[in-house]
């Protein structure tokens, strides 16, 4: 056999042998036993997965990068927010550049009055309770020219002929974020000599009613002039005058926490006198309104008619209301030691045991007010008179009398029980 024809035969031989071993493997399956699913942090991944997983994780970090730059930004923006709130909010002025200010506000037309001192003259108060003191300022038409409170309250003016007039104001000013604005420029008109300028509050303890006061002595006694404040944004004038024949005073007649003014003029009345009458003006919320009208002299002289009837028809019950406080009453001449005091010590209280009877009271003749209305002290006055007895006694003796704190209402009048 050629060799060519035996090289053949071993290369079928091995194909068909090949191909037996194949066909052999494919007709044995081989078994596979269920595995559990890998968990996700053991799995391989190929490399193009790998990188593709990287990518996204970056990206996360780069979106939380960029959150938490985004917060701090904000942050920054909110704290320089609150910088510049800071710097655009300036403290309150103190009392020293209030004043400064207030020069520097007036202009050239109006000038501050000045103090000895050279601080002017005004009153400090938040008015609008915005936490920043406010200014009211007495100022006057000068031209920028300085002018002082001592020069201006000068009685010497009222006798000189070169002077003249000066137009007074009250300049209030408000301090919004520690600057001042020029709010109210309220006239006063043209007075001589300037007498005082003052504040007050009409009710204690409280901001509004707030008032400010100025005083002028002019040719015919001194004129007053009330700016009230019933808020920041409203007032209400009032004025009064001061004189021989005109007065006021200024005091809680109704105890109401706010104060009254009760204003006083004189004038003749016939049949009477030279009679007071009498004028309340009571705060209505936003001014003072006239609320009550009375006499004086008149009344005061019915008032002791009723008290002679009283001693006379032996009825004391009767003067109860009018007393100063109660009395206990065990004997029928009780009433008159308690009200009368003797003029001679020694004997009144014997000389009224001894008057057996009370037939008339002779009173001295009153023709005008005898209580001094401007003072606190003089509402009250000793009145002497004579008790005429049945048994031709005659005892002289005093008694003191009142002016009832709210004369609008009765009793308008009392008598002091010793």
């Amino acid at each position: 056999m050629r060799p060519q024809n035996r090289f053949s035969k071993i290369l079928f031989f091995s194909l068909v042998l090949a191909g037996m071993l194949l066909l052999g493997c494919e007709s044995t399956p081989k078994e596979i036993k269920e595995q559990p699913p890998p968990d996700a942090s053991s799995v391989e991944t190929s490399p193009a997965e790998h990188a593709a997983a990287k990518e996204r994780e970056g990206e996360r970090s780069v979106s939380s990068s960029q959150q938490g730059e985004q917060e701090a930004t904000k942050e920054q923006e909110a704290s320089l927010d609150r910088s510049e709130e800071s710097e655009a909010t300036p403290k309150p002025m103190s009392k020293e550049q209030l004043m400064l200010s207030v020069i520097q506000a007036a202009g050239q037309r109006f000038t501050p009055v000045r103090r000895n001192n050279g601080t002017p003259l005004l009153a400090i108060q938040d008015i609008d309770q915005n936490g920043e003191d406010d200014a009211f300022v007495l100022t006057v038409e000068q031209n920028g020219q300085s002018i002082f409170q001592s020069d201006l309250g000068n009685v010497k003016r009222l006798y000189q002929s070169q002077a003249k007039p000066v137009n007074y104001y009250l300049s209030v000013y408000f301090q919004i974020r520690g600057k001042l604005i020029s709010m109210y420029r309220i006239p006063f008109g043209g007075r001589m000599v300037l007498d005082g300028f003052r504040t007050f509050h009409l009710r204690k303890n409280a901001l509004y009613p707030y008032a400010v006061e100025a005083a002028f002595q002019n040719h015919d006694g001194l004129a007053i002039e009330w700016v009230i404040f019933s808020s920041y944004n409203q007032f209400s004038l009032f004025s009064m005058h001061r004189s021989v024949s005109i007065g006021s005073f200024v005091e809680d007649i109704d105890d109401d926490g706010l104060l009254d003014i009760v204003e006083w003029h004189k004038g003749i009345e016939e049949g009477t006198g030279y009679e007071t009458f009498l004028t309340w003006y009571r705060w209505n919320g936003t001014n003072f309104g006239e609320e009550g009208a009375t006499n004086i002299v008149r009344n005061l002289n019915t008032f002791l008619s009723l008290l002679e009837e009283a001693i006379l028809t032996d009825n004391p019950q009767k003067l109860t209301p009018y007393l100063s406080r109660p009395v206990e009453l065990q004997k029928s001449n009780d009433l008159l030691k308690s009200i009368f005091t003797p003029l001679d010590e020694s004997s009144i209280e014997n000389s009224l045991d001894y008057c057996d009877e009370i037939v008339s009271i002779i009173y001295p003749p009153i023709l005008e007010n005898p209580f001094d209305l401007d003072s606190s002290s003089g509402k009250s006055v000793p009145l002497d008179l004579r008790l005429i007895c049945k048994n031709s006694e005659s005892l002289l003796c005093r008694m003191e009398l009142a002016i009832s704190k709210n004369p609008f209402v009765a009793p308008q009048y009392r008598i002091i029980v010793r």
